[in-house]
């Protein structure tokens, strides 16, 4: 339902997920290393839920290690990951 959509512009590292709420999580050559990493790092534990799915692409990082990657794309560099 595309009422129940919210797209949200705002720093990575300081954006509050809810832990109540489904997370489908979009990131489009999303930032470098140290960011990246350091963003999935401040929401580990939160991120192993199963509430949350994570579709990368240009990822600058490597596999992470926590999430369950679901689908790989060598090609165009696509990977979507999933909570446990």
């Amino acid at each position: 339902d595309a009422n129940n959509i919210d797209f949200i512009k705002e720093d990575a590292l300081n954006y509050k997920f809810d832990s109540n709420k489904k997370y489908l999580v979009f990131m489009f050559n999303p930032f470098k290393k140290d960011y990246f990493d350091r963003f999935f790092y401040i929401n580990k534990d939160l991120f192993k839920k199963s509430n949350f799915n994570f579709v990368i692409v240009n990822s600058p990082s490597n596999k992470i290690s926590y999430l369950d990657l679901i689908y790989q794309n060598k090609e165009i560099t696509l990977e979507i990951y999933e909570g446990r």
